[in-house]
């Protein structure tokens, strides 16, 4: 039981920086706002491809 609300405010806490950090971008940059979302997932998902070949 701990371990599923350890794993649920975990969660939370990711997905809240993250919809904030996406919410500064579409602020920012509020002309090319589905540019930067675009940017925003390549990067990420980039980032998230090639992290593990240099973590080991």
């Amino acid at each position: 039981m701990a371990l599923t609300f350890s794993g649920i405010l975990t969660s939370a806490g990711i997905m809240t920086i993250f919809l904030q950090a996406l919410n500064y971008l579409i602020n920012a940059y509020l002309m090319v706002a589905a540019s930067t979302i675009t940017a925003n997932t390549f990067l990420r998902s980039f980032f998230g491809a090639g992290f593990p070949l240099f973590a080991t």
